[in-house]
């Protein structure tokens, strides 16, 4: 066993632990986009209230308590945007420490082929 295996043993585990992350990452950015479709698709200006809750309430507070409502959701939206770019932010990280690992991982091998080498 050459001095340089457990190198390439070790850069090789963090490859898999990397692409681990980034899988669940992935699964987690498909459910904050799920969940944010939800919410951009509420139809907020469609919602039917009784008449009893707006009887003698004028039209502008209607108005102004829907466009309240509105304002909450889309903003709930835009949190989830940005969660979602944060993501995917760690997940090119991640994968440039995988192509760093995969470097580290051809330098010990060529290293451990050139002592070969000089063994024989």
């Amino acid at each position: 066993m050459s001095k340089y295996d457990a190198e390439i043993v070790n850069a090789q585990q963090s490859i898999t632990g990397q692409q681990e992350k980034i899988r669940r990452l992935k699964e987690l950015i498909t459910k904050i986009e799920r969940k944010g479709e939800q919410i951009s698709s509420i139809p907020i200006r469609q919602i039917d209230l009784s008449f009893d809750f707006w009887q003698g309430k004028s039209d502008s507070v209607m108005r102004e308590v829907l466009q309240r409502r509105l304002q909450f959701w889309n903003n709930q939206n835009a949190v989830v945007n940005e969660l979602v770019q944060e993501l995917r932010a760690a997940m090119n990280k991640m994968q440039n420490q995988i192509s760093d690992y995969q470097a580290d991982i051809s330098y010990y091998t060529n290293l451990k082929q050139m002592e070969e080498e000089v063994n024989v």
